[in-house]
């Protein structure tokens, strides 16, 4: 075992005046196509439904998951495709996305994951990162049904990461996690099951009361009644309750992608949804739902402009700050049109600037995620689409990976350590606090249709502020540490108790493509305070 061991820092940059670094007129925020990174594209006809940014081979870079791919990243920034090599038979007209989370503490997350030729959920193992292995029903994950949206978080209280799977026909299930990898099936006692078609879920504590309540997006062809959205709110003791109509959100359009933002920065999570049109009529408007604080929710797409178009047929979405300038921006991925950059002006408005951005013209895209790949502050985004059969139109384009060209703007990059269970700080809430303004980011292990993003960090632009007045974080179990006058322009790994830690820098041991297995040497490397 190799260790190494990290003197503890304290930040004591002098606070600066912030009120107005934070804020400003939206500008263009650039990208660039760097999908020949990708080495393998097959120009098949497939459905990307879902996508993913995930350290699956724990060498310190976010690797790429798309249905029928997993992209590794490689030390010199090129990304090889290793489904095969790490065991998995699939391909991409047999699966949605997959859902990552590291169950059982070892620093390599598990997936969770839905074969269409068979109907059938898998939970695969995740060995060292040299090997995936169906392990579903030894971790006591019985009578799966069809996984659409699945999210990791700690649903009852234990510390533990459960897991909640949406259905096709809203036949959810809940397991609850002993946080070795093994899980015990609670729908019943839990109380969500319900009869709509589960699309996009995702997990928030939308109430601030320290637990986390579940939303689930419906989605049914020429069935407005199964098509309502669902919200379960956690009643703090691994049981829920139903506020959807309560709360204001039950609407009944086609629901896939959903993401949590608060986008006006009051203190609580607004919810951001991402619809298609319907034959019957239904149209294809997305939603911003804005949390009023009370329990209740107001739909302020219109007016905040991020309503799309009604036949963009939107699919995936994703919330983050692409111009590091305080506010969160939403990337939406589209089928019939191309797609969002919503950039947030700071005054409750968005502008569209896919136009100014330089992302190539493209539809058909149905997945999003977003991470920083390249660790420079700036984050970048993976768009998963179809081929078109031609090959000939400007829209012939399948999976895109943007690299955004970056700026001159501060950010911030946060990732948690604590002691297991729930190693990686999932259902973590994050704050950065500036002249009495606060920006939120959380934790998650799973985002709308079978999609995930941000590697278990988050990340927070900081404009031309050169410190923060403090970063506060709530652990999963209530526990919180404030950090104070923290320079920017830092990837900060925080231990809980306060202390800043560092690991090892990024490193890559083996090649997983052409090495064989039994041949691998394994290393663990540790840090400590």
């Amino acid at each position: 075992m190799i260790s190494a061991r990290k003197t503890s820092i304290r930040v004591l940059v002098c606070f600066l005046g912030l009120a107005a670094t934070f804020s400003g007129l939206a500008g263009a925020q650039t990208f660039t196509d760097i999908s020949s990174r990708l080495d393998y594209q097959d120009g098949s006809l497939h459905g990307a439904w879902g996508a993913s940014f995930v350290d699956v081979d724990g060498n310190g870079l976010p690797d790429i998951y798309e249905p029928g791919s997993l992209y590794l990243q490689q030390g010199d920034g090129e990304f090889i495709n290793s489904l095969p090599a790490l065991g998995i038979p699939i391909t991409k007209s047999s699966v949605f996305g997959s859902v990552f989370a590291d169950v059982n503490d070892d620093g390599f997350p598990e997936m969770f994951t839905i074969d269409l030729n068979t109907g059938r959920s898998i939970y695969y193992w995740n060995h060292k990162g040299m090997l995936l292995g169906d392990s579903t029903l030894s971790a006591g994950l019985v009578g799966l049904q069809q996984a659409q949206g699945t999210v990791f978080a700690d649903y009852n209280g234990d510390q533990k990461l459960d897991m909640f799977m949406g259905e096709e026909t809203g036949k959810n299930q809940l397991f609850f996690g002993d946080g070795t990898g093994k899980f015990t099936e609670g729908t019943s006692s839990a109380g969500i099951f319900t009869e709509v078609r589960s699309y996009g879920v995702s997990a928030v504590d939308f109430d601030n009361d320290g637990d986390m309540d579940v939303f689930v997006a419906a989605c049914a062809p020429l069935s407005r009644q199964l098509s309502i959205n669902k919200f379960f709110r956690n009643n703090g003791d691994g049981t829920f309750e139903e506020i959807g109509e309560a709360a204001g959100v039950n609407d009944d359009l086609s629901s896939w992608g959903i993401v949590w933002l608060d986008y006006d920065r009051d203190g609580d999570m607004d919810t951001y949804i991402a619809n298609m049109v319907e034959a019957d009529g239904r149209a294809g408007f997305n939603v911003l739902y804005r949390n009023n604080g009370d329990g209740t929710f107001t739909d302020v797409a219109e007016q905040t402009g991020t309503r799309g178009e009604f036949i963009s047929f939107s699919y995936g979405a994703s919330a983050a700050d692409f111009n590091n300038d305080g506010w969160v921006d939403l990337f939406v991925s589209n089928r019939s049109a191309p797609p969002y950059l919503l950039i947030n002006n700071g005054d409750g408005t968005f502008t569209n600037k896919f136009s100014a951005s330089n992302i190539p013209l493209i539809t058909n895209n149905t997945s999003t995620s977003v991470a920083d790949l390249n660790s420079d502050g700036w984050l970048d985004i993976f768009t998963g689409g179809d081929f078109l059969p031609d090959g000939s139109s400007a829209t012939y384009r399948g999976s895109l990976l943007l690299q955004n060209d970056g700026g001159t703007n501060g950010f911030l990059t946060v990732k948690l350590i604590q002691e297991a269970p729930n190693k990686r700080g999932i259902g973590a809430r994050l704050e950065v606090w500036d002249d009495g303004m606060v920006q939120l980011r959380d934790i998650t292990a799973g985002d709308g249709f079978t999609s995930q993003n941000m590697d278990f960090s988050a990340h927070f632009g900081l404009g031309t502020a050169t410190a923060i007045d403090s970063l506060v974080i709530k652990w999963p179990d209530g526990t919180r540490d404030r950090l104070a006058n923290v320079q920017a322009n830092q990837h900060l790994y925080v231990q809980k108790g306060g202390t800043i830690n560092q690991p090892p820098n990024p490193f890559q041991t083996f090649n997983i493509v052409t090495s064989a297995f039994a041949g691998k040497a394994e290393a663990n490397f540790l840090w400590e305070a």
